[in-house]
This record gives C-alpha cells, sequence and structure tokens, in this order.
C-alpha cells in the first residue's frame, strides 16, 4: 500500500479525473417537490375540529407524513460518505446548484424528523414546525398507553435532531388524541367500502376522458363520493360534452349523481410551469434546509402571465437588526443559482420573479429577469 501523502489544505489535493465522473454518479435519484406543511390555521382549526373533522385531517396528516417521509428516504446524502476530494470540487459549484444537479441532496427539519419517527416505527404521528414561533408538535393518536410510553422517546428523537442540526432553539410539544385514534380505527371497514366505490367512479371518469385523449391522472383534481373535479386545457372545446358524458355514465352504472367541476388551465403556461418545477424545489429544499436563512416559506404560482412567481418568506420582521443580511446571503444565492449555465437552460426565455418578504409582509428584495 502507497504512503500518505499530507498536505496543509484542501487546494493542494490533485484531483482525480474519476472524480469529476464520481460526483456525476451522486444521487442521480432526483428530489421530489417537498411536501408543503400545512400553516397555522389548518393546525389551529385541526385542534377546534369536531370528532368526525378530525378524521378527515388525521388520514390527510398521516398521508402527509408518510408522503414526506418516504420522500426523505434515499434522498439524502450525509456528508460522511463525501470524500475531502468530492468536497473540494464540489465547492466551486453554487450551493443550489449542488441540489439542483443532483450532486448532493439535503433534508429540511420537517423530513428529517419524519424519517426519524419512520425509523423508529412511532405510531400514528402527524407533526407540524412553527418555524416563526419555534416550535414543533408531535400529534399522537393513540391509547393513553401508548402516549406515555413513547412520549420521551419521541421529545429525545426531535431534540437530538434539533441539537445534530444547531436548532435547539424550538419548544418541542408532545400530545395524545386517543379519541379521535378509537374512532379512525372504527371507520376502516366502511372506508374499505368507500374506496371501492371511488375506484368504480374513477374508471368510470377515465373511460370518458380517454375517449378525448385524456390519459393522465394530471386531469383530474380530486374525485369523491360527490363530486368530480377536472382540469382541463381552456382550449378544449368539448368541455361541455366532457362533463355531460361522465354524469350520464355514473347515473347508468347506479354510482350516483354526481357534480361535475371543471377546471381550466393555459397550455403555454402548463408548459412554463415544467420548465420551472425543478428550480422551485431547489430552491425552496435548499433554502429551508439551512437554518441560517431563517425561512419560513417558500411558495410558487404559475397563474401570473407575465412571469413564474416565487415567494420566499423569512421568519424575520423587517424591523429585526440582522434581516438585511440574511436577505442580502439568500439574494446571493439565489443569483448565483439562476444566473447558471444549468438554470438558464431550464428556464431559457422565460420570466421569473423572486420576492424576498418578511414576517410582517414588507418586501425586501426582488430578483427578477
Amino acid at each position: 500500500m502507497g504512503s500518505k501523502k499530507e498536505v496543509d489544505s484542501l487546494d493542494q489535493l490533485e484531483v482525480p479525473q474519476g472524480i469529476y465522473q464520481f460526483i456525476d454518479e451522486i444521487a442521480k435519484q432526483p428530489i421530489t417537490q417537498e411536501t408543503r406543511e400545512q400553516v397555522d390555521d389548518d393546525w389551529n382549526s385541526f385542534k377546534r375540529n369536531s370528532r368526525n373533522q378530525k378524521i378527515e385531517i388525521i388520514r390527510k396528516r398521516v398521508a402527509i407524513l408518510s408522503l414526506s417521509a418516504a420522500a426523505a428516504i434515499g434522498l439524502f446524502i450525509s456528508s460522511a460518505f463525501v470524500s475531502p476530494a468530492v468536497a473540494q470540487v464540489a465547492s466551486h459549484i453554487p450551493y443550489l446548484n449542488l441540489i439542483f444537479e443532483d450532486k448532493i441532496q439535503v433534508k429540511t427539519l420537517e423530513n428529517e424528523i419524519n424519517q426519524a419517527i419512520l425509523e423508529h416505527d412511532f405510531k400514528n404521528i402527524a407533526l407540524y414546525v412553527n418555524r416563526k414561533e419555534k416550535f414543533i408538535e408531535a400529534m399522537v393518536f393513540n391509547t393513553e398507553e401508548y402516549f406515555h410510553e413513547m412520549k420521551t422517546p419521541i421529545k429525545d428523537t426531535i431534540s437530538g435532531i434539533l441539537k445534530a442540526r444547531n436548532e435547539e432553539e424550538y419548544e418541542i410539544r408532545v400530545a395524545n388524541d386517543p379519541e379521535a385514534a378509537e374512532q379512525w380505527s372504527k371507520i376502516d371497514e366502511k372506508s374499505i367500502e368507500t374506496d371501492k366505490r371511488i375506484d368504480e367512479i374513477e374508471k368510470t371518469v377515465y373511460e370518458v376522458l380517454g375517449k378525448y385523449n385524456y390519459n393522465s391522472p394530471r386531469h383530474t383534481s380530486g374525485i369523491s363520493l360527490e363530486r368530480v373535479n377536472l382540469e382541463l386545457p381552456i382550449t378544449e372545446p368539448n368541455i361541455k360534452n366532457i362533463k355531460l358524458e361522465i354524469k350520464e355514465m355514473l347515473k347508468q352504472r347506479e354510482l350516483g349523481d354526481l357534480e361535475v367541476k371543471v377546471y381550466t388551465y393555459d397550455p403555454g403556461l402548463e408548459e412554463r410551469g415544467g420548465k420551472f418545477i425543478k428550480i422551485f424545489d431547489s430552491i425552496a429544499i435548499g433554502l429551508k434546509a439551512k437554518p441560517e436563512f431563517q425561512i419560513d416559506s417558500v411558495g410558487f404560482t404559475n397563474n401570473k402571465k407575465e412571469h413564474f412567481y416565487i415567494s420566499v418568506q423569512l421568519v424575520l420582521k423587517s424591523t429585526d437588526p440582522n434581516v438585511d443580511e440574511v436577505v442580502k446571503a439568500i439574494e446571493k444565492t439565489i443569483q448565483d443559482f439562476l444566473q447558471s449555465d444549468e438554470a438558464l437552460k431550464s428556464i431559457q426565455n422565460e420570466k421569473y420573479q423572486v420576492v424576498i418578504s418578511s414576517s410582517d409582509k414588507k418586501k425586501m428584495k426582488v430578483i427578477s429577469n
């Protein structure tokens, strides 16, 4: 085995050409869009809702938990696996480009906790992270016995993650709702029958849509026992016929007299959204993964004709003494990314606007092309 050559800094390392190929092969699996966490109003209304309303939200939240936690698994490469030589090459690439080009993948606080919940096999937990007020609430839907047994392990798990991320300023709250859990368990049989009926409704809807060459789930945005929501291009000339055919066929098959609602979209804007979706993912996940950026939320809309719009909201107020420094760092991080060759290839000639706002709704910076 050859002797080791010591160097005083990474700059002295000679990087073999194979390292560049190695970096390109790291984490080829793309990052999925981060599931957007429900904001304060949703969580507060969850607490106020009646038993039956709680059950529906429990289902939604556990589904969100499962999706976001599943997305986290396999989507993160610890720095422990990155050699100094790889780190040297990566250091010359803007941070958000590393995410965009799948050279590194990072976890937000929410995803890291969700992954830990899965790994520890904690049962029926809905997670809520309030970045503005700095608290994390883990709502357990289980028996009192299970709750008392698991309360400390859950809290310790979250505490350990916060400590490792140097984000120990969060208060950790663990609560339980055994009544909702009991009711939820009682409706499983009914849910199976409901799901079967919805499956039949879906088959009928897609059968009609297929006649008009709409074969993708993209063209439905919600199907229930009472209503069918469709999403069709504004240029489609047969919208009325499609609605009537679906309603008639559902009646003929004794699946109910359902309301059929059509929402239209501009195909041109749809194409623009496709160019920006991974751009947005990289910005949203990349910013939220770094505590120093003080991010509350990152969102987008593709409904504005003049540009694709990205909103970055801080937990800091416009009067905070550190806000200008934080905004400047965020602006540079985003600009370095959006002006890179890789991002420009994706954006092409499309217009965008990125607005960085304080928690008191003041626009601190607007980035556009």
